[in-house]
């Protein structure tokens, strides 16, 4: 069942910060039949903005439910109403506006005088898709256009409203907005996406020993980019592929230049290529 209230009652906004430095905040959006109704949107528009900015900047709405005529909406309900196609139906259309009218008070936007005018004639009509609520665009277009006029009344005049680069919105040619512009985190003072040091990016950046482009131990440079020991005759370890290794790559001391055992080498068995030696090892000893 939907939540109905008393039009005449004060309804209680709970506000975020305002937005795009915009006027100081309100903490009740004051809704009264008595006195609505005239023409007085247009003369306190400070920060307004569309139902189009609206309805793609979820994460901006200062509040997450609001009453159309005597009707609550959640947010997902709103943007569905946003999202729902005019099709002839002046209620749809106002409500559009009215939405984005409710969002810009309270935010800090000023005069509220029409809105009321719209609660009223939207009444207990539960707006599509929601509902199937219907007026004609001939009784809603003079209350739609003072709404829409109220939207749209900063103009080029608030330019903290404008898109721009650092205001944390990615918005139309940027790659990243991270709220500043600042470069070498990530993204760039143009709101370019930057590189970002990694390992395996096949650049050494500090803190790097080595990067050979992937991030594969056993090739040279580990995976956490540290230089791994390399095998080689010489090194005093026995490698895959060497019958010995002394340290150096000296022919005559029993383990040759490329790691192979040497015969004859030792002066005392003076063995000799092909010489067979039996060692009997005692272990009683």
């Amino acid at each position: 069942m939907r939540i109905l209230t008393v039009f005449t009652t004060t309804i209680a906004l709970c506000v975020a910060p305002s937005l795009f430095g915009c006027s100081t905040n309100q903490s009740l959006l004051e809704q009264q039949t008595s006195g609505g109704g005239g023409d007085d949107v247009s003369g306190g528009g400070d920060c307004t903005l569309t139902q189009g900015f609206w309805k793609n900047h979820e994460e901006a709405w200062p509040v997450t439910t609001l009453t159309l005529g005597s009707v609550s909406y959640s947010q997902p309900e709103l943007l569905a109403i946003l999202n729902q196609p005019v099709a002839g139906n002046g209620l749809i259309a106002l409500s559009h506006q009215l939405i984005a009218a409710k969002l810009n008070v309270a935010s800090g936007a000023g005069s509220v005088g029409d809105i009321a005018a719209a609660d009223a004639l939207i009444g207990a009509l539960v707006v599509p898709p929601v509902g199937n609520g219907y007026l004609a665009p001939s009784t809603t277009s003079s209350l739609n256009d003072a709404l829409d006029g109220f939207n749209n009344s900063s103009g080029d005049t608030c330019g903290s409203n404008e898109p721009s680069c650092g205001d944390g919105w990615i918005d139309a040619g940027e790659q990243c907005d991270d709220g500043n512009t600042v470069d070498g985190d990530g993204c760039s003072s143009t709101c370019t996406t930057e590189k970002q040091p990694c390992c395996g990016d096949g650049w050494i950046d500090a803190g790097e020993q080595c990067d050979d482009g992937n991030t594969v131990d056993g090739d040279g440079c580990s995976s956490t980019c540290t230089t791994e020991k390399q095998s080689s005759c010489g090194d005093g370890w026995i490698d895959a592929g060497e019958q010995c290794d002394d340290g150096n790559t000296v022919d005559g001391d029993g383990c040759t230049a490329n790691c192979t055992i040497e015969c004859n080498y030792d002066p005392t068995l003076r063995l000799l290529c092909g010489d067979l030696l039996t060692v009997t090892f005692d272990a009683r000893q």
